[in-house]
Order: structure tokens, then sequence, then C-alpha cells
């Protein structure tokens, strides 16, 4: 029996039906008939044994990898210096790749493995991307493929230049979340880690040609949160600008130096399934049953995505099931979804787990009653907005603003501390200075990113010295003052539009444009404490275990101090004693309300009036 031609084995692998994945590269890269040709016998050559013996007898080179160029000038009717080429498609794409320096005519060529894997089908990326690719957690329960029918939508459009737009997401949604949406319809999310690509920006266009190319033969999509940092934003708009694929990025702006076109989705949108029936199918019948209404009263408040719901009522659900009452299986739901919607401010505030309660508080029983009356909205908003329509006219208004004014010390931050230790809600402090920048256009995108934050209902925010923010407006006279203004004007709507407690605190009432005033819900003046307040204060400055000498706390009482005062001189007083190693006595006293007179600027005489100098 004859033994078959090599040549014709070779030219026989060349005329094979094309596969699905070559061609989607021909359509991706404009490949013609002949590079195409080309693909399938350097494919078949790393597959196919008949063809590999085939090559190696026509060549004479055993051990040696690639098609030479002379052998493919005699296979193909026209030479194939121009589909070789060093900028020709399938080399500039690295479809192609060379094998070692070589003369021209003795240069081979091998197929890149990604592309042989996916032509068998086998796919994957370039194991050069693992350079600027991490990794993404899956939540437990992957949306079906409906679910994710909007952001599909999204995916379809074009723009004139061919390209898809890139999609923002709110900075709320998070990576894995919508990737665990793509995921639902088919598409394979990978994860840009923005720090490493900034770091290979000198490789960012080899990388860029290797996604599209292994991209091109099958869906997926490029994830990635818009950083922080300017350079890190450089770096990932230069990657996707002209990248032929589909990305979607996650935050609240456009990244620098981006030129390609942005469609914005809802936070809203993603809540594609109703979270009370999510919550109920999770914890289960008995579970969702002892909760009753208060079910309902923590969904509305807390705004949690999927994963973040299914993951804290499995977390929960036997907890709830075995507690001693109704009352303490409703704290525990509360508590575990104020956990889940714990807010991460970084740098723009600080966050505190609150301890006061009140009986911490030293204040007239009208005040008492009116903090209380807050703590009572904030934990039935969802029966008055959700159950009762009253948000029917808009969401704007269904957050409570609150303004807490009075002197220094007179216990406004620890009311708001109190007020979340009695909802179970950490409090967020934010200094509304801080969110202020001399650069224009920035104290919006700072306060955007404070407000995305904390609008899953997670906190109380308190912002202190407020009057830098509700001062009277100035009079426009130059872009400055226009770009203030309106800078301000925006910080107001986004205070107005928070869906929970926004506290704020102000030493100078009087300094407030009047027109703010229809803005607060509540507006509480804390007053300087009157004498009996000021023997309680005193009183409760000294915990129960500390060693404390005769001291007549009514006398103590005569001098008109704030409780922030009170405070710091028992601790002062405090120190001095354990110091001494004594108990805390009537010199340690007089020593730190000195001290406090002199911070304070006040007259030492009325020391000598009290007895203490």
């Amino acid at each position: 029996m004859t033994a078959p031609d090599p040549r014709e084995i070779l030219i026989k692998a060349m005329a094979r039906p094309m596969s699905a994945a070559l061609c989607r590269l021909q359509v991706a890269f404009d490949l013609d008939d002949d590079e195409c040709a080309l693909v399938m016998l350097a494919h078949a050559y790393e597959t196919d044994p008949d063809v590999y013996h085939a090559v190696t007898a026509l060549t004479g080179a055993h051990g040696q990898a690639g098609l030479p160029v002379w052998l493919l000038n005699t296979l193909f009717e026209e030479p194939v210096w121009p589909a070789t080429a060093s900028a020709a498609n399938l080399r500039r794409w690295h479809i192609l790749e060379p094998e070692g320096p070589a003369p021209r005519l003795e240069m081979r060529f091998r197929l890149a493995e990604p592309v042989t894997d996916a032509l068998s089908g086998i796919y994957g990326l370039d194991p050069a991307l693992d350079a600027i690719l991490g990794t993404i957690q899956y939540p437990e329960r992957l949306p079906a493929p409906e679910e994710a029918e909007f952001i599909a939508e999204a995916l379809r459009l074009e723009t004139k230049e061919g390209l898809s737009p890139v999609i923002l997401v709110p900075s709320r949604i998070g990576v894995d979340s919508v990737a665990a949406l793509l995921h639902g319809l088919m598409l394979r999310p990978y994860r840009i880690e923005t720090a490493r690509l900034a770091a290979r920006v000198e490789e960012v266009v080899n990388l860029q040609r290797r996604y599209e190319r292994d991209s091109s033969m099958r869906p997926s999509v490029l994830v990635a949160e818009v950083p922080g940092d300017l350079l890190q934003q450089e770096a990932l708009s230069g990657f996707v600008n002209d990248l032929a694929g589909h990305v979607v990025l996650v935050g609240e702006g456009s990244p620098a130096g981006l030129r390609r076109a942005v469609h914005r989705l809802e936070a809203a949108q993603f809540r594609t399934e109703d979270p009370i029936s999510l919550w109920r199918s999770e914890l289960g019948e008995d579970a969702s049953r002892r909760l009753n209404g208060s079910l309902e009263l923590a969904a509305s408040h807390f705004e949690l995505d999927a994963a973040a719901i299914v993951q804290t009522a499995r977390a929960v659900r036997d907890p709830v099931r075995g507690a001693a009452s109704a009352k303490d299986a409703a704290l525990l739901f509360w508590n575990a979804a104020a956990r889940a919607a714990w807010p991460e401010p970084g740098n723009l505030a600080r966050i505190i787990e609150p301890r006061a309660t009140f009986d911490d508080l030293v204040v007239t029983q009208e005040l008492h009653e009116e903090l209380k009356a807050i703590v009572r909205q904030i934990r039935h908003a969802g029966t008055v907005f959700n159950a009762w329509k009253f948000d029917r006219h808009g969401a704007r208004g269904r957050g409570t603003i609150a303004l807490f004014s009075g002197p220094s010390g007179t216990g406004k931050t620890l009311a708001a501390e109190v007020i979340a230790h009695a909802l179970s809600l950490p409090l967020v402090i934010a200094d509304f200075s801080q969110l202020q920048s001399k650069w224009v256009g920035e104290t919006p995108k700072l306060a955007a990113q404070l407000f995305d934050d904390l609008d899953r209902g997670g906190a109380v925010l308190l912002i202190d010295e407020a009057e830098g923010l509700l001062g009277q407006r100035g009079a426009v006279t130059d872009a400055h003052d226009r770009h203030a203004n309106a800078e301000i004007g925006y910080f107001l709507q986004r205070l107005e539009a928070f869906r929970g407690l926004a506290i704020l605190t102000t030493n100078m009432k009087q300094a407030i444009d009047s027109a703010f005033m229809r803005r607060f819900r509540f507006a509480l003046h804390f007053s300087p404490p009157d004498f009996g307040e000021r023997v309680e204060l005193w009183t409760r400055a000294f915990p129960p275990s500390a060693p404390v000498g005769a001291l007549d706390r009514q006398a103590l009482a005569r001098f008109n101090l704030t409780g922030g005062a009170i405070r710091n001189i028992a601790l002062n007083a405090a120190f001095l004693a354990a110091e001494e190693g004594s108990d805390i006595e009537r010199r340690h006293v007089a020593r730190a309300l000195r001290t406090e007179y002199r911070k304070l600027e006040r007259p030492l005489s009325e020391l000598e009036v009290g007895g203490f100098a």
C-alpha cells in the first residue's frame, strides 16, 4: 500500500471546515482565506499526529518546533511573506508566534497556545494576563439569566465607532455582584487589578492585544473598580480606551483619561428580587414567623444586595429560631443586617461602635423626649414610608436630618452616639471641612463617595461644625464663588436624599442661613447644664470603681461648667491621683480645675469664690 503524500496531508488539513472559534477570529481580526488556512494548518500541526509527522518528513527536522516559512511558501499559491510579517494581523494579534530568531527563510511559526486551546474547545486567557487580573469571589447564589437581562441590554449598546460603551455601575453594588450577574448571562468576567496594571504600563499594548485575541473566541467581560489613585485611573483608561470588548467599571465616576463612551446604570436596577421575599426564603418559615414585622423594618432600612441578604440570613437563621423571645429575635436580626451594611467611609470620616445609652445622658426631660422621637422615626420609617405610602411623592424627604446646636461640651456628640446605640447602628463622624477641597469639582466627588457608601442605611451620620456647610451663602463675584455655592448645593441635595439619619452639629446656630432650617425635621438646642444637672454630671464623672475621697459635689456644681469640661476635670484629677498612688482627693480636683480654667481662658477668681484656689 502506497504511503500518503505528506504534502497532500498538509493541503487537506488547510481545507478542513473552520471551527466556530476560528470563525470568530476571522471576523474579529479581518483574516483573509489564506490566513485562516494557515491558522488551520498550524492548529493541525499542534494537535494531529499525521500532520506533525508529515511536516517532519518534509523538513527532515526532528526536535525543531514550528512550521518553516520555506515550507509554507510551497503550499500556498502566493508567498506567505505578507501573512507572517511582524505587522500582519496574525503576528500583531499574537495568533501566530515565531520560534526564536532566524533568517527569514528559516523562520518557524507556531500557533499561540491559547489559540490552540480555543480551537480545540478549551477556552482561557493567555497566562501573561495573570499579571494584571485578579480573582472573583462569586456569591453562593448565582442569578438566573432573566435577573440580569437589564445588564445584557446595556452590553448590547454600541457607539458609532463600533465599540460598546463602558458600563458604569455604582460602587455599592460591588465587583463580585456584577461578576455574578455577568456569569448568569454566560459571560466570563475577568477582574482587572488596577495597581498591577499601573506597574506594567510599558506592556499595555501587548496585554491589550492578547486579551482581545482570547476574548474574541469566547464572550467575556472585563470588570474593574475605579481606583482612587490618579495614576491607576489613567492606566485603567489607557487599557480600555481602544479595547474591542465589553468593560464594566464599578465606581461613582469615570476614571481620569477615559475617552470611551459611558453608559451609567442606577443602583435601583440591580434589585432584581424583592428583598423581603428573599429574606423570608433564606430565613425559612419558622425564623420569618418569629420576626413578624421586624423583618420588613430591617429590609426597608438596609439596602443589601442579594448575596449579602443570603449570607446574612443563613448566618442568623438558627439564632433567631433559638431566641428567648420575639423581641430578642428581632434584635438579633436587626444587628445582623446592620453589620452586613457596615459602612467603610475610608479617610473621609471616622467610624465608631457606640456604647453610650440614654442613661448616660444628663439633659432636660424635654430634650430627652425629643431624642427618643428621633429614634422612633428611624425605627418605624419602613412602616410609614413603605406600608403607609408616605413616600408616594418620591424618595426626597424620606431620610431624617437633625440639627444639634449649642456650646461645646453640652452633649451634642454624646447624644448622637446614644441615638446610634439605641438603633444598633455604627456612628460615622465626618467633618465638613475635610470634605471641602480647594480643587474645583472635587468636593462633590468626595461627598458622593461618602454618601454612596452610607446610603445602604447602615449608619448614623454625624457632621461636626456644620456652620461651614449651612452658613450664609456669599455673593457671586467670580467663577470660584459660583463653584463654591454649587458644591454646597450639591452636598445639601445629597443630604436631603440620604436614606438614613444625618445629624449636623454647630456651636453657632445664628450663623446658619434661615433658608436651611426647613430642611431639618428636628432642631434641638443643647443648653449648658443647670445646677442640678451639674451635680448629676459630677456624680457620674467618677466611675463606681474609682477610689474617690471626700468630694463635695454640691460645691463643685457651683462652677458653671459644661458636661465636657466636667469630664475633662475628673479624668485629669484621676491621672494626678494615679501618679501619687493615692485616692482622688480634693487637691487633685482643684489642680485639674485650674488647668481647665486656663484652657477655657476663664478668670481664676471664680475658683477663689468657690474655695478651690
